[in-house]
C-alpha cells in the first residue's frame, strides 16, 4: 500500500495545483470525528475523491510539512503527526475559491 505522501501526489496526478481540490487531514487522536467530518464535507457540497488512513513515519511527516521547516513548531508538529493514525481526504468541489470556502468550515 502506498504511503500518505505518495497518496497525496497521486490524488492530483494531472495538475498538482487543481483549483477544485483541497486536502483535509484529520490529525492523530481525532479518529472519532471522521464520520461527522464526512457528513460536514458532503453537506457543504464536497465530494470525497480519496481517503487514506495511515501512521506517518517521521520522514513522511517532515516531507508533508516541509513548508513549515523554518518555524519553531516544526519539530513538535512532525512528532505529533507521527503519534497515531492520520486520515487524509482529497475533496473536490466546483468553486471559484475552494480554499477560502474550506477554511470557513472550521468556523
Amino acid at each position: 500500500m502506498k504511503d500518505l505522501v505518495s497518496f497525496l501526489k497521486d490524488a492530483n496526478h494531472k495538475d498538482p495545483m487543481q483549483k477544485d481540490h483541497v486536502l483535509a487531514v484529520v490529525k492523530p487522536g481525532n479518529d472519532s470525528l471522521i464520520g461527522k467530518l464526512c457528513g460536514i464535507f458532503k453537506e457543504n457540497g464536497y465530494t470525497i475523491v480519496k481517503t487514506k488512513t495511515t501512521r506517518l513515519t517521521l520522514d513522511q511527516a517532515k516531507q508533508l510539512y516541509k513548508v513549515h521547516a523554518k518555524e519553531d513548531f516544526y519539530s513538535n508538529l512532525c512528532d505529533y503527526m507521527c503519534s497515531g493514525p492520520t486520515t487524509a481526504f482529497i475533496l473536490k468541489k466546483k468553486s471559484d475559491n475552494i480554499f477560502d470556502e474550506f477554511a470557513k468550515l472550521k468556523d
